[in-house]
């Protein structure tokens, strides 16, 4: 889970971006139906708070003794965090600590979430396969509201993670 927007480690981090990335992203807002408006819940993420996100979920899924080996643990948390260094010990730069991935969240025009199947802040306590883009466990109304922002989005040239 992300740490609050008050937390001293990320306080100043969060809604920052590439500026390319803001660019694109106000251009993807302006195509947005229906009053929906973007919320940034996470932007920039220093290489510190990368790995403490990183080792918290490791360490989550190491007591659920969901995987059997070390490899297994590795790549499921990679799934859902960028490690910033490789289980081989290289040197990773996630795009989070670059500034240039944005995890968002849609409001309609009255400031509620926009239905996506599940809320950001619980991507780590639902079933991992709610969180992936083209997850059959959500209703058909999140299902084609994820797919309304997909087209947006790549219309900017994001790129989807689809975990």
């Amino acid at each position: 889970m992300a740490p609050p927007p008050d937390n001293p480690l990320t306080m100043n981090d969060y809604t920052k971006l590439r500026k390319t990335v803001y660019e694109k992203l106000c251009q993807a807002q302006n195509k947005l139906p229906n009053g929906w408006k973007f919320r940034i819940y996470e932007g920039l993420r220093s290489l510190n708070v990368q790995k403490i996100l990183f080792d918290s979920l490791y360490n989550s899924l190491k007591l659920k003794k969901l995987a059997q080996s070390e490899e297994e643990l590795f790549e499921q948390t990679s799934l859902l965090i960028a490690p910033v260094k490789f289980i081989n010990g290289t040197i990773n730069i996630p795009a989070h600590s670059t500034g240039g991935a944005v995890d968002l969240e849609v409001t309609n025009k009255d400031g509620d979430l926009v239905n996506f199947g599940m809320e950001i802040k619980d991507w780590n306590t639902v079933p991992p396969n709610i969180c992936e883009t083209f997850s059959q466990n959500i209703s058909e109304e999140a299902r084609k509201n994820r797919q309304i922002l997909l087209n947006i989005m790549y219309e900017q040239e994001f790129v989807n993670y689809p975990y």
